[in-house]
């Protein structure tokens, strides 16, 4: 991982990566710069119901907003709870829990202990840093990193440049990745495109049934609907509703290679090479450069994706450990 620091709230010594104590929000929050923190405003809580503008507040307990919120400067709450919108033309650091309803515009960086959900859009300027698990309901945008210790869910639309999870990240839309996407557990479910991808577990699937399902445990309970589930009346619905648009795939592009130990791949184009421990391949895959494989591979029927068996390969996750 690159060791180019964030901008403001990210000290200059943090790696994504290396070595720190407790959660790497914590580490964060604990390494602000003291020029930073001591030209903050202290607080003890703030509620608002309305419109209100503020510059540069540390507040000691809760930050809770109905209606609308501009902060000119930094911001560093307990708890954040918006319904409504926000714009923070600083950054914005949570040192507990985050509940937004509504859209949330940070300038700078964002910074999340624990447990939150996002229920709406939100744009970060430049970098989301998260503990604990993200839930990103609505649009989201991290023109930089996001890079989170614990497990991301996000349910519409995510793009940033590049994404760092050491849990499970789980994409039920649309995902946009410019450079890399690395994470112990990676789950895509309606394409994108992205740079590369390297991860423990690589599971791209529109619609998994139970068996895919049982072969990854990691993979979030009640994401996608399986195959098999009861013949109801919304069942049936959403079947003929996937008839209706069959020609329109939820493709994945890998602009470069596909890295994991265990790679299940359907409805993507790989413009580089794949390379895993175990490798099955689904339907609707083209990948341009070599499939290499150093336990076991499972193709098509009639495929002439280039395979290659190998003693090893380097750079897999489990070589790590």
């Amino acid at each position: 991982m690159d060791s180019e620091p964030a901008k403001s709230i990210i000290p200059s010594n943090f790696i994504p990566g290396n070595s720190y104590e407790g959660s790497l929000s914590k580490f964060i929050l604990e390494n602000i710069p003291d020029e930073i923190v001591q030209g903050m405003k202290r607080r003890q809580s703030l509620r608002i119901v309305g419109a209100s503008m503020v510059d540069n507040v540390n507040y000691e307990g809760n930050l809770s907003v109905v209606g609308s919120y501009l902060a000119h400067e930094g911001v560093i709450c307990e708890n954040l709870s918006i319904t409504g919108s926000a714009k923070f033309s600083g950054f914005l650091a949570v040192r507990n829990r985050a509940r937004v309803t509504g859209s949330i515009m940070v300038d700078k960086n964002i910074v999340f202990v624990n447990n939150s959900t996002i229920t709406g859009s939100i744009l970060v300027s430049e970098n989301l840093i998260s503990s604990g698990k993200l839930t990103l309901v609505g649009r989201t945008t991290v023109n930089k990193k996001l890079i989170s210790d614990g497990e991301v869910r996000a349910v519409a639309k995510l793009r940033a440049s590049e994404l760092v999870v050491l849990g499970t990240l789980t994409s039920q839309r649309e995902l946009l990745v410019d450079r890399m996407v690395r994470a112990r557990n990676l789950f895509v479910g309606r394409g994108g495109e992205v740079g590369g991808i390297l991860a423990e577990n690589v599971v791209v699937a529109n619609n998994p049934d139970k068996e895919l399902i049982s072969k990854y445990p990691q993979l979030p309970s009640g994401v996608w609907q399986t195959s098999d589930s009861k013949l109801t009346l919304e069942y049936l619905k959403a079947v003929f509703r996937r008839l209706l648009r069959r020609k329109r795939l939820h493709m994945l592009s890998v602009r470069g290679d596909v890295v994991g130990d265990n790679i299940y791949l359907e409805n993507t184009e790989v413009f580089g090479e794949v390379k895993g421990r175990v490798v099955t391949i689904g339907d609707n895959v083209v990948i341009h450069g070599k499939l290499q494989y150093t336990e076991s591979v499972e193709l098509p029927e009639g495929s002439d994706i280039d395979i290659q068996k190998v003693d090893e390969i380097k750079g897999l996750p489990s070589n790590s450990k």
